[in-house]
């Protein structure tokens, strides 16, 4: 059995150093390039192939905007109906963690329709691209 490896061994190795390495037209002093950045320019992703698909966003917001009218509503629907099971005298008016929950709720709410999530994200992702980690 190890025979035969090394006869294909050997073999691959006469073939491959019979067979010569062309140059492709026009780039022969290219070979002295760094290989690396070869390779980076090669396999680094490019983002331009996302530039024709803003329709996308569109199929996003539709989800995302009856989302948050959705909460807003359930919320709005949870404070009424908090509010007529309180004049009924079956829930206390100063329920203080009911209160803190609709406060929160709205308050996502607001940060979602206002755009100020989106700011804060893409403050994030700019300080986080900005930022030196090589040393």
């Amino acid at each position: 059995m190890s025979v035969l490896n090394s006869f294909y061994i050997q073999a691959i190795n006469v073939l491959a150093a019979a067979t010569p390495t062309p140059f492709p037209s026009g780039t022969e002093g290219d070979w002295d390039a760094n290989p690396i950045g070869k390779l980076r320019e090669k396999l680094a992703f490019r983002w331009s192939i996302f530039e024709g698909l803003d329709f996308l966003f569109f199929l996003l917001a539709v989800p995302y905007t009856i989302l948050t009218v959705g909460l807003l509503l359930y919320s709005l629907w949870g404070v009424l109906k908090f509010l007529w099971a309180a004049s009924k005298g079956n829930k206390s008016i100063g329920d203080k963690a009911f209160w803190i929950r609709v406060a929160v709720i709205v308050f996502v709410c607001f940060l979602l329709f206002s755009g100020i999530f989106w700011d804060i994200l893409e403050s994030i992702y700019t300080w986080t691209s900005s930022q030196d980690v090589t040393g």
